[in-house]
């Protein structure tokens, strides 16, 4: 009886995890623009290096039948265990096959892989931004989308950076931040962007029914940002549970998460 309580126990924390869930999000607003209406954004967060299955086999096939416009990659794609980048590597080469990749730093690729690791998703193609914004396009119209270093990375104040990113970009119609800490909300929304994709809660490592998460870094125990569509002002602010774990190593009531967010286009009343 021991023994199959044991194996029980193992398999379910296992599959805590390991399951691979999708939580699928549409954003409206009449800013968007109509080119954009359907526009599909896939996220991944804080993997870790963690895999599902041999070559990232699962990962992928989920992704795939997502079928995203766009993959952005909101930081800790490594962790400070990580000593081989080749399966990082070849995992961003198959993310490209399937969509347009973006990048920001978390504050594991503060250690002394992470930008050798930014460096090389680069050169595969994958475009990493360091507090930039590029246009995007699609079917005849343009947004905007930007990204944040983590702090850890920054050579100056991590507030100067987002205050002169936001200045720089203020005059686009609706803007997207790339940007790993959700515990900046407040910040994000005083300088009024659109929809912020950010990470790093870990979705509180341990879900209680009915409360949230836990703790998580930077915000502490019960953490108001730890996960899901949060908003302040007219800020929308999507944050990954993450798909790996990092000091904490096994997630409850906290499966491994992708996020695909669809933009529509609303008309003016």
């Amino acid at each position: 009886m021991a023994g199959v309580l044991i194996l029980s126990l193992s398999a379910f924390l296992y599959g805590e995890n390991h399951r691979l869930t999708v939580t699928a999000v549409l954003v409206e607003d009449e800013k968007i623009p109509a080119g954009f209406g359907g526009y599909r954004i896939l996220q991944l967060s804080d993997l870790h290096g963690q895999t599902f299955g041999k070559d990232q086999t699962r990962l992928l096939a989920k992704i795939q039948k997502l079928d995203p416009h766009l993959i952005v990659i909101t930081g800790d794609f490594l962790d400070q265990k990580t000593t081989d980048l080749r399966a990082l590597e070849d995992l961003t080469g198959d993310l490209l096959e399937v969509a347009p990749v973006y990048v920001v730093s978390g504050n594991h690729e503060g250690g002394p892989l992470g930008e050798k690791l930014l460096q090389r998703m680069e050169k595969l193609g994958a475009r990493v931004l360091r507090n930039e914004a590029v246009l995007l396009t699609h079917a005849g119209d343009e947004l905007l989308l930007a990204g944040l270093s983590d702090p850890v990375l920054q050579i100056g104040d991590f507030q100067e950076a987002l205050k002169t990113l936001s200045q720089e970009t203020a005059e686009a119609p609706y803007r997207i931040l790339l940007a790993h800490r959700p515990e900046y909300l407040p910040d994000y929304a005083e300088a009024s962007w659109n929809l912020v994709f950010s990470g790093h809660a870990h979705g509180g490592q341990f879900r209680l029914p009915g409360i949230g998460g836990l703790v998580a870094p930077g915000q502490g125990f019960f953490p108001p940002w730890d996960a899901g569509l949060q908003e302040a002002g007219d800020t929308l602010m999507m944050v990954s549970r993450g798909l790996g774990n990092s000091i904490i190593p096994q997630r409850l009531g906290n499966p491994p998460e992708l996020v695909l967010v669809t933009l529509r286009h609303l008309s003016a009343p």
